[in-house]
Formats: structure tokens, sequence, C-alpha cells
């Protein structure tokens, strides 16, 4: 017999994802949607809080300003982020 049909008579098995394997889908599923979600309301916040020091002479708006832009980057680097888990798992 040849080692290609003895190659071929052997049945492989099938590698087993695991018992977390269905809890690691739900877990990335829901930070997913957490991420992006908990950064547009942050930048909505602290919209609100930069428009709020803005109009209020008493209060310096550099410190808004300046988180609100960082939450900006911040936002953008987590799309990036997960734009490329989407891809690297065939989904996006």
């Amino acid at each position: 017999m040849r080692i290609s049909e003895l190659a071929q008579a052997v049945q492989q098995p099938s590698p087993d994802a695991g018992p977390f394997a269905d809890v690691y889908g739900k877990v990335a599923g829901v930070v997913a949607w957490g991420v992006p979600a908990i950064s547009v309301l942050m930048i909505i916040g602290l919209g609100v809080w930069f428009g709020y020091a803005y109009m209020d002479p008493s209060q310096d708006e550099t410190k808004p300003k300046k988180v609100l832009l960082w939450s900006v980057v911040g936002g953008a680097i987590a799309s990036g982020a997960a734009t490329i888990v989407n891809w690297a798992y065939g989904s996006g």
C-alpha cells in the first residue's frame, strides 16, 4: 500500500474549537457593539460639556476641548481595530 493511499484511508478528525468557542463569540459580539456605542455616548456627553464650558465665561474651555479631541481619536482607533478584527475573522 502506498503512503498516499494510506493517507486517504485514514480519517482525520476535524479540529475541535473547545468548550469556550461560543462564549468567545458572544463576548466578542457584545464588545463589538458596546465599544462604538459607548464611544458615541461619550462624544455626545463631551460635546455638551464643551458647549457648557464655552458658554460659561468662568470656565476654561481648553480641558473639554482636549478631552473631546482625544475621545474622537480613541473612537477612530477603536473603529479601526474593530475593522481589522472583523476582516481577520471574515465577518466584515
